[in-house]
């Protein structure tokens, strides 16, 4: 593999998957990229416990604005790319439902070699 997507939310669960993810692409010599999809604004009003070294700052009723959440979503993977070690790391914020978000953008942007 060449390159390698990695998927986070704000779940706390969300470390293990960036750490994991991020130690088969340092394996593998392969790119990485962070990402994150927004696509119900009412999620985001759930505290969770601050990991990967990043405090959300979303609390219920600060969320008002769509910009915002992109905002912060891309602060938390820039936090979570630093907290990772990379320098390198390609993050991306996309909106939608997230399966689509996802297979989207790794069809466009990252267009795989096989």
């Amino acid at each position: 593999m060449k390159r390698i997507c990695i998927a986070l939310d704000y779940n706390p669960s969300a470390e293990k998957v960036g750490k994991t993810g991020y130690a088969y692409a340092k394996a593998l010599d392969a790119e990485i990229f962070l990402i994150h999809v927004i696509s119900d604004a009412s999620y985001y009003a759930i505290d969770y416990s601050p990991f990967l070294g990043y405090e959300s700052p979303f609390n219920t009723g600060s969320m008002k604005l769509v910009q915002e959440l992109i905002q912060g979503a891309n602060n938390f993977l820039i936090d979570s790319a630093e907290h990772l070690g990379g320098g390198n790391i390609k993050t991306a914020v996309l909106e939608g439902e997230t399966d689509v978000a996802i297979l989207e953008y790794v069809e466009k942007r990252i267009r795989w070699i096989y």
